[in-house]
Protein backbone atom coordinates (compact mmCIF):
# COMPACT_ATOMS: atom_id res chain seq x y z
CA UNK A 1 0.00 0.00 0.00
CA UNK A 2 2.86 2.32 1.02
CA UNK A 3 4.64 1.59 -1.91
CA UNK A 4 1.44 2.45 -4.51
CA UNK A 5 1.65 4.97 -3.04
CA UNK A 6 5.37 6.53 -3.50
CA UNK A 7 6.81 5.38 -0.36
CA UNK A 8 10.19 3.82 -0.90
CA UNK A 9 10.58 0.36 0.86
CA UNK A 10 13.95 1.40 1.81
CA UNK A 11 12.33 3.97 4.12
CA UNK A 12 10.45 1.60 5.81
CA UNK A 13 13.75 -0.42 6.59
CA UNK A 14 12.97 -3.39 3.82
CA UNK A 15 16.67 -4.96 3.27
CA UNK A 16 17.98 -4.28 -0.29
CA UNK A 17 20.53 -6.14 -2.34
CA UNK A 18 22.61 -2.69 -2.64
CA UNK A 19 21.15 -0.30 -1.01
CA UNK A 20 20.88 1.98 2.62
CA UNK A 21 17.74 1.22 4.77
CA UNK A 22 16.25 3.21 7.07
CA UNK A 23 17.52 2.10 10.76
CA UNK A 24 15.83 4.52 13.08
CA UNK A 25 12.48 2.60 14.12
CA UNK A 26 10.87 5.85 15.44
CA UNK A 27 11.48 7.14 12.10
CA UNK A 28 10.19 4.48 10.44
CA UNK A 29 6.97 4.44 12.87
CA UNK A 30 6.69 8.07 11.54
CA UNK A 31 6.71 7.83 8.48
CA UNK A 32 4.32 4.70 8.50
CA UNK A 33 1.78 7.13 10.68
CA UNK A 34 1.55 10.06 8.28
CA UNK A 35 0.12 7.32 6.08
CA UNK A 36 -1.92 4.89 8.25
CA UNK A 37 -5.27 6.82 6.89
CA UNK A 38 -4.45 4.84 3.85
CA UNK A 39 -5.53 1.61 5.26
CA UNK A 40 -9.13 2.89 5.93
CA UNK A 41 -11.34 0.04 4.84
CA UNK A 42 -8.59 -2.71 4.63
CA UNK A 43 -7.71 -5.97 6.45
CA UNK A 44 -4.63 -4.51 7.59
CA UNK A 45 -5.86 -0.87 8.59
CA UNK A 46 -8.93 -3.19 10.59
CA UNK A 47 -6.76 -5.12 12.45
CA UNK A 48 -4.02 -2.73 13.53
CA UNK A 49 -6.62 -0.66 15.48
CA UNK A 50 -8.51 -3.63 16.65
CA UNK A 51 -4.29 -4.13 18.40
CA UNK A 52 -3.92 -0.26 19.56
CA UNK A 53 -7.48 -0.25 20.69
CA UNK A 54 -7.90 -3.34 22.39
CA UNK A 55 -4.86 -5.17 23.33
CA UNK A 56 -2.84 -1.40 24.22
CA UNK A 57 -5.40 0.66 25.29
CA UNK A 58 -4.77 3.80 22.24
CA UNK A 59 -8.10 5.58 21.94
CA UNK A 60 -7.22 8.32 19.31
CA UNK A 61 -7.02 7.39 15.16
CA UNK A 62 -2.91 6.94 14.55
CA UNK A 63 -1.61 10.30 12.26
CA UNK A 64 1.63 12.00 12.28
CA UNK A 65 0.67 14.67 15.13
CA UNK A 66 0.72 11.71 17.30
CA UNK A 67 3.03 9.31 16.32
CA UNK A 68 5.77 10.02 18.41
CA UNK A 69 4.00 10.13 21.34
CA UNK A 70 2.03 6.89 21.01
CA UNK A 71 5.28 5.40 20.02
CA UNK A 72 6.66 5.80 23.36
CA UNK A 73 3.74 4.50 24.93
CA UNK A 74 3.98 1.67 23.49
CA UNK A 75 7.48 1.17 23.52
CA UNK A 76 6.41 1.87 27.50
CA UNK A 77 3.38 -1.03 27.31
CA UNK A 78 6.30 -3.68 25.25
CA UNK A 79 8.71 -3.93 28.25
CA UNK A 80 5.86 -5.04 30.46
CA UNK A 81 6.33 -8.70 31.53
CA UNK A 82 1.96 -8.72 31.03
CA UNK A 83 2.89 -7.79 27.14
CA UNK A 84 5.26 -10.38 26.29
CA UNK A 85 4.42 -13.04 23.46
CA UNK A 86 4.12 -15.87 26.11
CA UNK A 87 2.05 -13.84 27.94
CA UNK A 88 -0.40 -12.82 25.25
CA UNK A 89 -0.75 -16.03 24.18
CA UNK A 90 -2.19 -17.11 27.25
CA UNK A 91 -4.02 -14.33 27.30
CA UNK A 92 -5.86 -14.48 24.38
CA UNK A 93 -6.87 -18.25 25.07
CA UNK A 94 -5.11 -19.20 21.77
CA UNK A 95 -6.32 -23.03 21.43
CA UNK A 96 -4.25 -23.65 18.28
CA UNK A 97 -1.25 -21.81 16.34
CA UNK A 98 0.28 -23.41 13.48
CA UNK A 99 3.24 -22.33 11.96
CA UNK A 100 4.21 -23.10 8.34
CA UNK A 101 7.67 -25.23 7.72
CA UNK A 102 10.05 -25.67 5.47
CA UNK A 103 10.54 -29.67 4.69
CA UNK A 104 14.36 -29.42 6.09
CA UNK A 105 13.44 -27.30 8.92
CA UNK A 106 14.84 -28.94 12.44
CA UNK A 107 11.26 -27.54 14.23
CA UNK A 108 14.15 -26.81 16.92
CA UNK A 109 11.38 -23.56 18.28
CA UNK A 110 8.31 -25.82 17.99
CA UNK A 111 9.81 -28.37 20.44
CA UNK A 112 11.58 -25.96 22.89
CA UNK A 113 8.27 -23.93 23.05
CA UNK A 114 6.74 -27.63 23.50
CA UNK A 115 8.56 -27.84 26.27
CA UNK A 116 7.84 -24.74 28.03
CA UNK A 117 3.86 -26.33 27.60
CA UNK A 118 3.07 -24.65 24.22
CA UNK A 119 2.04 -27.79 22.71
CA UNK A 120 -0.70 -26.45 21.03
CA UNK A 121 1.78 -24.60 18.74
CA UNK A 122 1.84 -27.25 15.74
CA UNK A 123 4.35 -27.10 12.39
CA UNK A 124 2.58 -27.29 9.02
CA UNK A 125 4.88 -29.18 6.06
CA UNK A 126 5.55 -26.67 3.12
CA UNK A 127 7.27 -28.72 1.08
CA UNK A 128 7.45 -25.97 -1.81
CA UNK A 129 10.98 -25.58 -1.41
CA UNK A 130 12.57 -28.81 -2.72
CA UNK A 131 9.05 -29.77 -4.61
CA UNK A 132 9.41 -27.09 -7.17
CA UNK A 133 11.92 -27.38 -9.27
CA UNK A 134 12.34 -23.71 -10.43
CA UNK A 135 12.25 -22.07 -6.67
CA UNK A 136 14.66 -19.88 -5.84
CA UNK A 137 17.85 -21.79 -4.54
CA UNK A 138 16.44 -24.85 -5.47
CA UNK A 139 19.66 -27.12 -4.85
CA UNK A 140 20.57 -25.54 -1.67
CA UNK A 141 17.12 -26.27 -0.19
CA UNK A 142 17.75 -30.02 -1.26
CA UNK A 143 21.53 -29.74 0.17
CA UNK A 144 19.43 -28.41 3.19
CA UNK A 145 17.03 -31.63 3.54
CA UNK A 146 19.88 -33.67 2.66
CA UNK A 147 21.71 -32.17 5.87
CA UNK A 148 18.28 -33.08 8.13
CA UNK A 149 17.59 -36.29 6.68
CA UNK A 150 21.40 -37.26 7.44
CA UNK A 151 22.22 -38.42 4.39
CA UNK A 152 22.67 -37.82 0.37
CA UNK A 153 19.06 -37.07 -1.91
CA UNK A 154 20.38 -38.22 -5.44
CA UNK A 155 17.66 -40.24 -6.80
CA UNK A 156 14.22 -40.33 -6.96
CA UNK A 157 13.15 -42.54 -4.86
CA UNK A 158 15.50 -41.06 -2.23
CA UNK A 159 13.54 -38.16 -2.13
CA UNK A 160 10.59 -39.31 -2.11
CA UNK A 161 11.85 -41.82 1.13
CA UNK A 162 12.99 -38.51 2.63
CA UNK A 163 9.73 -36.32 2.14
CA UNK A 164 7.93 -39.34 3.92
CA UNK A 165 10.55 -39.63 7.01
CA UNK A 166 9.97 -35.55 7.58
CA UNK A 167 6.14 -35.75 6.78
CA UNK A 168 6.29 -38.29 9.74
CA UNK A 169 8.36 -35.89 11.82
CA UNK A 170 6.12 -33.17 11.33
CA UNK A 171 3.22 -35.60 12.16
CA UNK A 172 5.11 -36.77 15.82
CA UNK A 173 5.97 -33.03 16.80
CA UNK A 174 2.24 -31.87 16.32
CA UNK A 175 1.37 -31.33 12.58
CA UNK A 176 -2.17 -32.35 11.16
CA UNK A 177 -1.50 -30.78 7.63
CA UNK A 178 0.50 -29.97 5.08
CA UNK A 179 0.49 -26.63 2.53
CA UNK A 180 1.69 -26.28 -0.70
CA UNK A 181 1.77 -24.21 -3.82
CA UNK A 182 1.70 -23.75 -7.55
CA UNK A 183 1.46 -21.63 -9.69
CA UNK A 184 -2.13 -23.55 -11.35
CA UNK A 185 -3.37 -26.78 -9.97
CA UNK A 186 -2.51 -29.03 -12.58
CA UNK A 187 -2.01 -32.71 -11.70
CA UNK A 188 -0.87 -36.13 -13.27
CA UNK A 189 0.80 -39.08 -12.35
CA UNK A 190 4.08 -39.73 -14.18
CA UNK A 191 5.89 -43.06 -13.98
CA UNK A 192 8.65 -43.68 -11.59
CA UNK A 193 11.42 -43.92 -14.44
CA UNK A 194 10.02 -40.38 -15.89
CA UNK A 195 9.92 -38.69 -12.47
CA UNK A 196 13.37 -40.26 -11.72
CA UNK A 197 14.44 -38.47 -15.48
CA UNK A 198 13.21 -35.12 -14.72
CA UNK A 199 14.59 -35.36 -11.20
CA UNK A 200 18.05 -36.20 -12.52
CA UNK A 201 17.93 -33.72 -14.90
CA UNK A 202 17.29 -31.17 -12.04
CA UNK A 203 20.37 -31.99 -10.18
CA UNK A 204 22.53 -31.37 -13.17
CA UNK A 205 20.63 -28.05 -13.73
CA UNK A 206 19.40 -28.91 -17.23
CA UNK A 207 15.83 -29.08 -17.14
CA UNK A 208 13.70 -29.52 -20.22
CA UNK A 209 10.45 -27.10 -21.09
CA UNK A 210 7.89 -28.56 -19.24
CA UNK A 211 9.81 -30.67 -16.74
CA UNK A 212 8.56 -28.48 -13.47
CA UNK A 213 5.17 -28.18 -14.50
CA UNK A 214 4.56 -32.18 -14.72
CA UNK A 215 7.17 -32.26 -11.49
CA UNK A 216 5.00 -30.56 -9.85
CA UNK A 217 1.97 -31.69 -10.72
CA UNK A 218 3.07 -35.34 -9.72
CA UNK A 219 4.57 -34.10 -6.53
CA UNK A 220 0.65 -33.16 -6.07
CA UNK A 221 -0.42 -36.91 -6.20
CA UNK A 222 2.15 -38.10 -4.15
CA UNK A 223 1.59 -35.81 -1.66
CA UNK A 224 -2.30 -37.06 -2.04
CA UNK A 225 -0.77 -40.36 -1.67
CA UNK A 226 0.71 -39.58 1.21
CA UNK A 227 -1.74 -37.77 2.93
CA UNK A 228 -4.18 -41.06 2.50
CA UNK A 229 -1.45 -42.49 4.02
CA UNK A 230 -0.50 -40.72 7.12
CA UNK A 231 -3.67 -38.70 7.47
CA UNK A 232 -2.10 -35.35 7.66
CA UNK A 233 -4.52 -32.58 5.66
CA UNK A 234 -3.28 -31.47 2.36
CA UNK A 235 -3.77 -27.99 1.47
CA UNK A 236 -3.63 -26.52 -2.09
CA UNK A 237 -2.72 -22.67 -2.87
CA UNK A 238 -2.66 -22.02 -6.06
CA UNK A 239 -3.45 -19.26 -8.45
CA UNK A 240 -1.02 -16.57 -8.22
CA UNK A 241 2.30 -15.16 -10.30
CA UNK A 242 5.03 -14.73 -7.92
CA UNK A 243 7.50 -11.70 -8.03
CA UNK A 244 5.46 -9.97 -10.81
CA UNK A 245 7.62 -6.76 -10.35
CA UNK A 246 11.10 -7.61 -11.61
CA UNK A 247 12.40 -4.28 -10.45
CA UNK A 248 11.34 -5.06 -6.74
CA UNK A 249 12.68 -8.51 -7.22
CA UNK A 250 15.72 -7.53 -8.01
CA UNK A 251 16.16 -5.03 -5.33
CA UNK A 252 14.42 -6.54 -2.58
CA UNK A 253 14.09 -10.42 -3.28
CA UNK A 254 10.80 -12.66 -3.20
CA UNK A 255 8.24 -11.89 -1.09
CA UNK A 256 7.87 -8.03 -0.97
CA UNK A 257 4.21 -7.25 -2.09
CA UNK A 258 4.52 -7.97 -5.76
CA UNK A 259 2.12 -11.28 -6.34
CA UNK A 260 -0.68 -11.12 -8.61
CA UNK A 261 -3.27 -13.66 -8.87
CA UNK A 262 -3.43 -15.56 -12.33
CA UNK A 263 -6.86 -16.67 -13.93
CA UNK A 264 -6.63 -20.74 -13.62
CA UNK A 265 -8.84 -23.59 -14.27
CA UNK A 266 -9.60 -26.38 -11.06
CA UNK A 267 -11.71 -29.09 -12.71
CA UNK A 268 -9.79 -30.82 -15.45
CA UNK A 269 -6.35 -30.11 -13.34
CA UNK A 270 -7.79 -31.89 -9.87
CA UNK A 271 -9.43 -34.38 -11.95
CA UNK A 272 -6.22 -36.69 -11.99
CA UNK A 273 -5.87 -36.32 -8.30
CA UNK A 274 -9.50 -36.05 -7.42
CA UNK A 275 -9.79 -39.40 -9.45
CA UNK A 276 -7.25 -41.07 -7.70
CA UNK A 277 -7.74 -40.31 -4.54
CA UNK A 278 -11.15 -38.38 -4.21
CA UNK A 279 -13.02 -41.45 -3.01
CA UNK A 280 -11.10 -42.56 -0.55
CA UNK A 281 -12.53 -41.30 3.44
CA UNK A 282 -9.05 -40.92 4.75
CA UNK A 283 -7.98 -38.19 2.39
CA UNK A 284 -8.93 -34.77 2.97
CA UNK A 285 -8.20 -31.76 0.92
CA UNK A 286 -7.96 -28.11 1.35
CA UNK A 287 -8.06 -25.51 -2.36
CA UNK A 288 -7.05 -22.07 -1.67
CA UNK A 289 -7.34 -19.75 -4.19
CA UNK A 290 -5.42 -16.40 -4.04
CA UNK A 291 -7.65 -13.88 -6.41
Amino acid sequence: MLYSRGVPLQALGIPTSDAPIETDHRKIWQLFAEHFYLFQGTPSGLWLKEELTNVFGVDEPLNSRNAGRIYDYLEGLLALPELSPRALFKRFNIEVLCTTDAASDSLENQRSLHKEGFTQIRPTFRPDAVVNLDAPGWRENLTKLESTVGRDISTYATFVQALEERRAFFKKMGATATDQSAATPYTTRLSDQEAETIFARALIGQLNPGDVEHFTGHMFMEMARMSVEDGLVMQMHCGVMRNHNPALFKLFGSDKGADIPLKIEWTQNLRPLLSAYGNDQRFCLINFWYG
